[in-house]
């Protein structure tokens, strides 16, 4: 006297597993700039999750865009994402590393001491491949892209700054 009972079931709303994603990037950044990282696909569904890590593995973004300060603690290359659809998740993204490239180093000094009328040679440090934009302090007037200009008739104590500019960042 056994009883049994049996029943059935149709599993038929099998979600597909989204495409793998692909990353763009804005690099290289200077170090005061923002990484910039975005997915170049278009998912649909209902609910659309995005998970990036950082080469140490941690999560630091949850959107479809990743901005990081480029010197921000968890701003390390590289960068992956996986892309969750309807509760499937796809394979991670390629690897992408993204180079932050240092600000260069601004020096700026005189030569010497000077009287009423003589010429003055300021001094910026050198950084290869890059340009020197001389101002008098709070100006907004170049007054030499020399790297060590000579300014001559100096009547008056003057602050002078420069700006170095490097093409890479």
């Amino acid at each position: 006297s056994n009883c049994t009972a049996s029943q059935s079931i149709v599993v038929n709303n099998i979600s597909p597993t989204p495409t793998t994603p692909s990353i763009t990037s804005s690099g290289p950044v200077s170090e005061n700039d923002n990484i910039n990282l975005a997915v170049q696909e278009q998912y649909t569904g209902t609910t659309i999750t995005y998970n990036w890590t950082n080469g140490a593995g941690a999560t630091v973004g949850t959107s479809a865009t990743l901005i990081l300060a480029a010197t921000a603690a968890n701003a390390i290359s590289p960068y992956r994402v996986a892309v969750t659809v309807d509760g499937c998740t796809s394979n991670l993204a390629e690897a992408i590393s993204v180079a932050v490239i240092p600000l260069p180093v601004a020096t700026a000094t005189s030569v010497g001491s000077i009287c009423p009328g003589d010429e003055v040679q300021l001094v910026a440090g050198s950084v290869p491949g890059a340009t020197y934009e001389w101002r008098v302090s709070g100006s907004p007037t170049i007054i030499s892209t020399d790297q060590s200009p000579t300014i001559y008739g100096l009547s008056a104590t003057t602050i002078y700054e420069v700006t170095v500019i490097n093409n890479s960042c």
